[in-house]
């Protein structure tokens, strides 16, 4: 959760001046009016105090029960398999390669980079590369043209990553290159939250961020994929473990 807070640290920022200056904005209405539109404005004042004040309290709670708590970054949710070739993807921003080698110490682990500082430019990530340098290095690959040669990979993992996949038809190429690489027994495992109740209670609007259930199956399936078994880690979280069609 720390690190959350240091690489977004001006949404907090503003968040917390926002909700003060909508405090103060409040006193001066409670000091001055007395119409009975005033009660109204207090009312919409309030609300919309409230309202920031909860989303900015439930998200750095969500996160540190994702991030802190939960089982997630202990992996002890993944499939029980030895892999030889291992791939891990990311987006910008890598937390989950160093780990990953620790529990597959014999597999040739592969990192590919799909982000784009160009065409979607995230200033979070771009404070998190420059704080935290991934320790294990990446090769920067177009989400449709990974540099693997097709049906030699046992384990693809894709960590809160594909979500910065806006484009549904870059989705769908990104899954058949996953398809593309993987082995006949081969799996992917595919972690995201969704844009679903419980994102929404503890993100707010931020949930649209996330993509629905339904996208997902959607991208997976044109790519030639098909979810061999789904399960939670968390509320806010889901994991997809993927099998070749």
């Amino acid at each position: 959760m720390a690190n959350i807070v240091r690489f977004n640290w001006p949404f907090f920022a503003v968040s917390l001046v926002v909700i003060g200056a909508a405090f103060a904005f409040l006193a001066v209405v409670w000091a001055r009016w007395t119409s009975p539109f005033s009660w109204i404005l207090t009312a919409l004042i309030s609300a919309g105090i409230l309202g920031a004040a909860w989303f900015l309290v439930s998200s750095l709670a969500a996160s540190y029960w994702i991030y802190d708590r939960s089982p997630l970054y202990r992996w002890t949710w993944l499939p029980e398999m030895q892999p030889r070739i291992l791939v891990n993807v990311h987006s910008g921003f890598d937390e989950s390669s160093a780990a990953l080698h620790a529990r597959y110490p014999l597999a040739e682990m592969t990192v590919l980079d799909f982000y784009d500082p160009v065409r979607a430019p995230e200033p979070s990530i771009a404070r998190a590369r420059k704080l935290r340098p991934p320790a294990i290095p990446a090769r920067t690959i177009r989400p449709d043209a990974w540099p693997l040669t097709d049906g030699i990979v046992d384990l693809v993992t894709i960590v809160l990553a594909a979500h910065e996949l806006r484009r549904e038809p870059d989705r769908e190429a990104f899954f058949r290159e996953v398809r593309r690489v993987l082995g006949i027994d081969g799996r992917a495992v595919l972690v995201e939250h969704l844009r679903d109740a419980a994102n929404f209670l503890a993100f707010g609007p931020g949930f649209f961020h996330f993509l629905p259930r339904s996208k997902w199956l959607q991208a997976v399936a044109a790519g030639g994929l098909r979810i061999e078994r789904e399960f939670p880690v968390t509320p806010f979280i889901r994991v997809f473990i993927l099998a070749p069609c």
